[in-house]
């Protein structure tokens, strides 16, 4: 990892990249989407499971793309669900219930 971001900075000192105005704007959309998406999940872990949490902690987050289309987010969305029950309920044993969180 050294030696390629070496390579990394070698390759960028003859570079000399000015941002625009509008390249510098922050990204509201995305950081409140993302800022939503952990409190949508820390509210929905407790009260409604592990697979309505992590479907809308990352439904919310691809939101904040503006490339992003709904449908696009729900089959990413369900697709992690699908990893999420795989690696943290089954092979890791997380004790979080998959439906009814019971908080």
């Amino acid at each position: 990892m050294t030696v390629t971001g070496a390579v990394i900075v070698v390759r960028g000192l003859g570079h000399h990249n000015m941002a625009s105005d509008e390249e510098l704007r922050p990204e509201w959309r995305g950081w409140l989407c993302i800022a939503g998406s952990i409190l949508a999940f820390i509210f929905l872990v407790m009260y409604t499971g592990l697979l309505p949490a992590t479907f809308a902690v990352v439904f919310i987050s691809e939101l904040g793309d503006k490339t992003m289309t709904v449908k696009a987010a729900a089959v990413v969305a369900l697709i992690m669900c699908v990893v999420a029950v795989v690696v943290f309920w089954w092979l890791l044993n997380v004790q979080i219930p998959i439906l009814g969180g019971g908080g």
